[in-house]
């Protein structure tokens, strides 16, 4: 979380967070891609910019669903399901908490 407020408070790093977007999909770094699009989705939760996020959020969702990484596919749920939280969307929430909470106890 410190890193996200440094990105918040840095529109330097945030600049180096998209230059970086580009430069992993150029080379088709899908977990490179998968984890940036996650922090521009804490930024954008960050900044209350809530539709951004969700986009960010799914974007890396969907990139760790391809790659197979259980891991990185619970903390996108877990991201989703605060997302949710934050917009009162409680029932929605629950369903992605309980996703992340049931991926993470098969990984143990």
């Amino acid at each position: 979380m410190g890193l996200l407020l440094v990105y918040k408070k840095d529109k330097k790093a945030i600049r180096f967070l998209r230059i970086s977007c580009s430069e992993f999909e150029k080379f088709g770094d899908k977990r490179g891609l998968a984890y940036v699009f996650r922090e521009l989705g804490e930024i954008a939760v960050d900044n209350n910019n809530y539709d951004e996020a969700d986009k960010f959020h799914h974007k890396s969702l969907q990139l760790r669903q391809e790659l197979g990484d259980q891991r990185g596919k619970a903390i996108s749920l877990y991201r989703l399901g605060r997302l949710n939280q934050l917009q009162e969307n409680y029932e929605l929430s629950k369903q992605y908490y309980l996703e992340s909470l049931t991926i993470a106890k098969k990984s143990r």
